[in-house]
């Protein structure tokens, strides 16, 4: 009887247990569950914070850009202004000095102001002579140069080559290259064009 009542304490006990043991692992897997959505909730809230401190930075930085542009803008307009209101005020100033002297006086103002800007006239344009007749011999010589390596090559291509000689086919293969670039680069710029038009 003892024995049997014994029995069904230890029964009864187990079954407590398995019952609390059943408890324990539901209450764990609730807050487990519960952690794992509040993980996924900061991180959207992260990601959302992420994203909206991007567009935030994104709009600051077109403000700023617009912002400079404006300013740019204003700035390039006053000094325009500025530039304006000199050239009246020297104008002004020019006219009166001219109504102040005297009728032999202003004719000889604006002789000596014709002469000058004529010298200045000429001189730029024996400059821009010189930089054509310049720009013309240049292109000359370099066309001279790229067609006489290109014919020295044709000959030594010819010929049975040596160590030495293929060096030296190398050395103006390499020369003719650098001429025709800079042939090249020369006939880029305007001056050129204008010279090799008339070439």
């Amino acid at each position: 009887m003892e024995r049997m009542k014994e029995e069904m304490e230890q029964e009864q006990q187990r079954r407590m247990e398995e019952t609390r043991l059943k408890k324990q692992l539901l209450e764990e897997e609730r807050q487990r569950r519960e952690e794992e959505v509040e993980r996924k909730r900061q991180a959207e809230k992260a990601a959302q914070e992420h994203s909206r401190q991007q567009q935030e930075e994104q709009r600051r930085k077109i403000l700023e850009m617009q912002k400079k542009k404006q300013q740019e803008e204003k700035e390039r307009a006053e000094a325009e202004k500025r530039r304006q209101k000199e050239k009246e005020l020297r104008l002004e100033e020019e006219r009166r000095r001219l109504a102040e002297m005297a009728e032999e006086q202003r004719l000889e103002y604006e002789k000596k102001k014709r002469e000058e800007e004529e010298k200045a006239r000429q001189e730029a344009e024996e400059r821009r002579k010189r930089h054509e007749e310049a720009a013309r011999i240049a292109l000359e010589e370099a066309k001279r140069h790229a067609l006489l390596l290109a014919r020295h090559i044709i000959f030594v291509s010819t010929l049975h080559l040596e160590e030495d000689q293929i060096t030296l086919y190398d050395t103006l293969t390499q020369n003719l290259q650098l001429t025709l670039f800079a042939q090249q680069i020369f006939s880029e710029l305007p001056v050129f064009k204008e010279c090799v038009t008339q070439v």
